[in-house]
């Protein structure tokens, strides 16, 4: 055998082993959650995340966010209405344009990624802060970006070995391992809804201890709807899943094989989190109402972070 026809073999066989591998892997995901597959084909509608995740079409149901707004000031939650005004937007974009960059490729929600990172910015006001952590951000360049500005930022993320490396910190949200009074600003991007278990309740205690005094954490989008539900790709294994027994389970039914998200009622939210959050912070949720101007504006965007949610160490 020749040495080209020799290299060529040893190419295809590789192949076919990474081939045959992934293959095998898929194979045994489908058949070891089969019975959670059958389910979610076979369920109604009302056991579909369709059904009731309102960022799925956000202009469309903009009435039900304002009444679920009016349900939450009801319940005694502070709700501060605020309006995105996009010439200044436009502008920031054109001070980050890393971050437009890093999320075009992500179709209909590129602006609301690159809008999340505006709203932090600025309602946390980033450029006047000591330090910022950004909380599980793997694989986010926010950080990199704050730092080149002289903005001191740090990443948390499980993904990172244990302990502060550089700008990187290997650890849990909720048991960081980090100082008292260790940052000035805290955000989750797209993250709290993922916490499993009672990770979102402690999240806010462990907020409490390190944040300085006037220090603030924001967690955006905070994702209300009109029930209480986690929502689960049939594709995980159910039995590693730690579900809220309060809370309606529902099946994904899009493309994502995300095990665990978390969407909270107005009451849900009331009672889990505002009332179990420490004395030593002061919360409310900032209302952002004309997010339906800018999707008229950013034609083909759904854009459906309404509801920030905005806590300040006393």
């Amino acid at each position: 055998m020749n040495p080209i026809t020799k290299v060529k073999t040893k190419i295809k066989s590789f192949i076919k082993h990474i081939v045959d591998t992934e293959v095998d892997k898929r194979v045994n995901e489908i058949v070891s959650n089969l019975p959670a597959i059958l389910e979610a084909q076979n369920c109604p509608d009302e056991d579909k995340q369709s059904f009731y995740d309102l960022s799925k079409n956000p202009e469309k149901n903009y009435q039900k966010v304002l009444k679920l707004k009016s349900q939450l000031e009801e319940l005694g939650v502070t709700v501060q209405e605020e309006q995105i005004q996009i010439e200044a937007y436009e502008r920031w974009k054109n001070n980050f344009p890393e971050i437009t960059s890093k999320y075009k490729s992500l179709g209909d929600v590129s602006e609301e990624k690159c809008l999340e990172h505006y709203i932090t910015y600025t309602y946390l006001d980033l450029k006047n802060s000591e330090c910022f952590l950004d909380v599980a951000a793997a694989g986010s360049p926010f950080v990199d970006i704050l730092n080149n500005k002289n903005i001191n930022s740090y990443r948390l993320d499980l993904v990172y070995p244990s302990g502060i490396h550089g700008k990187n910190i290997g650890g849990n949200a909720c048991d960081s391992g980090l100082d008292d009074n260790f940052v000035s600003s805290m955000a989750l991007h797209c993250a709290y809804e993922c916490f499993q278990g009672d990770a979102d309740i402690k999240l806010m205690k462990e907020a409490g201890r390190i944040l300085k005094p006037k220090g603030s954490m924001g967690i955006i989008p905070l994702y209300i709807d009109e029930i209480y539900y986690n929502s689960t790709s049939p594709f995980c294994n159910q039995d590693e899943i730690p579900f809220d027994s309060e809370a309606k389970k529902i099946w994904r039914d899009d493309t994502f094989k995300v095990p665990f998200s978390r969407h909270y009622s107005p009451e849900a939210f009331y009672n889990r989190i505002l009332k179990q959050t420490p004395s030593s912070l002061e919360t409310k949720i900032l209302f952002f109402s004309n997010l339906p101007e800018l999707m008229d504006h950013y034609t083909g965007q759904r854009i459906y972070c309404y509801f920030l949610l905005l806590t300040t160490k006393k």
